[in-house]
Parts: C-alpha cells; sequence; structure tokens
C-alpha cells in the first residue's frame, strides 16, 4: 500500500520539535532504544511505577537483587584489545552506524520520512563501511557484530526502497510510502538495533590502557 504524504506541510507542523530530537540523538542509541522498553519492564516487576517507597525497600531488605531489563550487553574476554579497537577506524565507523541509526528511528517516529531516506542511505554506507574494517577482537561480539551489519544494512536497503518524494508546485514536496516494504524495513532495523547493542554496547565504557 502506497501513502501519500505532503512532507512540506509535516515540516511545518513539526518545526518547533525539531530541538527535541536533536537533544535525543545526543543521549545515545541505547537510551533511545531501550529507554521505553526498560520503563515498561520496570512497572511490570514493581506492579507500577507508583508503588509506595516502603514496597521497594523491603525489597532491597530482604537482599533480592533486581534482575536486569532488557537485552544484556556482552562482556569482551581481553578489554584492553577491544578498548585498542574502538579507539581506531572501527570504533569510528560503529559511532557513525549509531548516530545514523538514531536519527533513522527518530525520523521514522516523526514521519519525516524524506529525512528517513536520507538517513537510510547513509546507514547503508557505514554498515558496508564497518564490515571493510578489522574485526572487533573478540569472537562473540565480531560475529553478533557481523549479524546486526547485516540486518542494519537489509533494513536501510528496504526503507530507502519504501520511500519516494516528488516535487508539486513551488512549495509541496509529496511523499509517497510503501507501508509493507517501510515495516519490513523497520523489522529489520529493529532487530539490527538490539543486536547492535548486545554486541558492543560495553565497547563505549572501556578505555584504552
Amino acid at each position: 500500500m502506497f501513502e501519500p504524504t505532503n512532507q512540506t506541510s509535516q515540516l511545518r507542523r513539526r518545526r518547533r520539535r525539531a530541538p527535541a530530537i536533536a537533544v535525543a540523538a545526543i543521549v545515545g542509541l541505547s537510551a533511545l532504544v531501550f529507554s521505553a522498553r526498560s520503563l515498561s519492564a520496570s512497572e511490570t516487576a514493581f506492579g507500577s511505577t507508583d508503588a509506595p517507597a516502603a514496597s521497594l525497600d523491603q525489597t532491597a531488605t530482604a537482599g533480592v537483587s533486581p534482575q536486569p531489563v532488557g537485552p544484556v550487553a556482552l562482556k569482551p574476554g581481553s578489554p584492553p584489545q577491544v578498548a585498542a579497537w574502538n579507539a581506531g577506524p572501527g570504533g569510528a565507523t560503529l559511532a557513525a552506524i549509531s548516530a545514523h541509526l538514531g536519527t533513522v528511528l527518530m525520523a521514522h517516529d516523526e514521519r519525516q520520512f524524506v529525512q528517513m531516506k536520507r538517513e537510510c542511505a547513509s546507514l547503508a554506507s557505514a554498515a558496508t563501511a564497518a564490515s571493510a574494517q578489522p574485526a572487533i577482537p573478540d569472537s562473540a561480539m565480531e560475529n553478533l557484530y557481523t549479524t546486526a551489519l547485516a540486518s542494519l544494512a537489509a533494513g536501510a536497503a528496504n526503507c530507502q526502497a519504501a520511500v519516494s518524494s516528488h516535487q508539486e508546485g513551488d512549495e509541496d514536496l509529496i511523499t509517497t510510502t510503501n507501508s509493507s516494504l517501510l515495516a519490513t524495513a523497520m523489522s529489520q532495523l529493529t532487530t539490527g538495533t538490539r543486536d547492535l547493542y548486545i554486541a558492543t554496547a560495553a565497547v563505549k565504557t572501556l578505555k584504552r590502557t
């Protein structure tokens, strides 16, 4: 199904929200993707975020350790080697992927499909570049990173194919989306985002010695 939208009018209505998008991009990929999921899981675990403080204190007093919420990042077997990888071109490419992916997800949420298509092209290029970089010096992390890159590349390609636009008149940019193909792209990007987080979230916490 193709869904036409007037991109110019959308941009006018959402212009005041642009600073919020920029701020969200700065806070980082993991917070963007997993914060809502973490909040939902916390509400499930404790019944509600409005639970009395006493009930939470009783849990802590009982010595019950909180369970991890959401996917758990892999820990490198040799942190110094992985930190050295992150300080080189591999880490630079990973940072580019994270930045482009974050913008793609926000643009989709804001229905800014022209911007989303443009960022998907940049994401595809970054994923291709990452495949040519030295491997992460940790087999488990590298294997999942490779899987994530494949999902992100496929999602980015489908994202670009799902969106088309043309100028109508002097001001209006008419954008058409293939909702089925776009849904496939978002599913692939979501899978790739999760795998990317598990494979590489620990990298940013490492310091090169």
